[in-house]
């Protein structure tokens, strides 16, 4: 593979997925599941137009201390994932290749299968917590059953609640016993040990 391409395929859920190929042909960044072909495109168009931008991309670390990084969108909204690196400098330069090769990359149909590749895409993060806000010390209860994996089931769930402390569990409650504004990070690993992630912001007053 000499040029960077974006490849989009349907997985075994029936949703579409986009992941971009640099020059070289390795994935350096995959996509969340959409309900249709015209979405998927447009996650490309919004990754085309963000990648160029730095304070896009959130660098995190898995739960095993291996490095990705996720590229938002201007109102936050996870766009595309990396893969794992076991360095930050190998992340950095995953994120230099998605500046380089995204913006002008073009599309390919991969339709439902690829000759010899097995689809393997990672784990999706969603979560919901209740109450929304509250008065510091607040008991805030995280459930995380709407995070799904399309080839296989999530084996880990693992909280960082922004204040410091963490968790596990599909559901869990956490107290914050300051106020302030957190970002809470759930990080879920699959059963193929990739991972997903999900980072909402929580208000807690005094």
């Amino acid at each position: 593979m000499k040029n960077p391409k974006f490849q989009i395929l349907v997985g075994k859920d029936g949703q579409f997925y986009f992941r971009l190929r640099a020059g070289n042909g390795r994935i350096i960044l995959s996509s969340e599941g959409y309900k249709n072909s015209a979405n998927c495109e447009n996650g490309i168009v919004s990754v085309k137009e963000n990648a160029a931008v730095d304070e896009h991309y959130k660098r995190k670390t898995a739960v095993d201390n291996r490095y990705y990084f996720l590229l938002v969108a201007v109102n936050g909204e996870t766009i595309g994932q990396s893969q794992l690196y076991k360095s930050k400098r190998s992340r950095e330069n995953g994120i230099s290749a998605v500046k380089n090769n995204a913006p002008g990359a073009p599309i390919e149909w991969l339709g439902f299968e690829e000759p010899g590749v097995t689809l393997k895409m990672a784990p999706v993060a969603k979560f919901s917590f209740t109450p929304a806000t509250g008065n510091a010390p607040a008991d805030v209860t995280f459930n995380a059953s709407g995070s799904y994996y399309p080839d296989g089931e999530i084996v880990k769930y693992i909280w960082d609640f922004g204040d410091g402390e963490k968790g596990d569990g599909v559901v869990t409650t956490h107290t914050f016993n300051g106020a302030g504004t957190f970002d809470v990070t759930l990080t879920v690993e699959d059963n193929d040990g990739q991972i997903g992630a999900d980072t909402q912001e929580l208000l807690v007053d005094q």
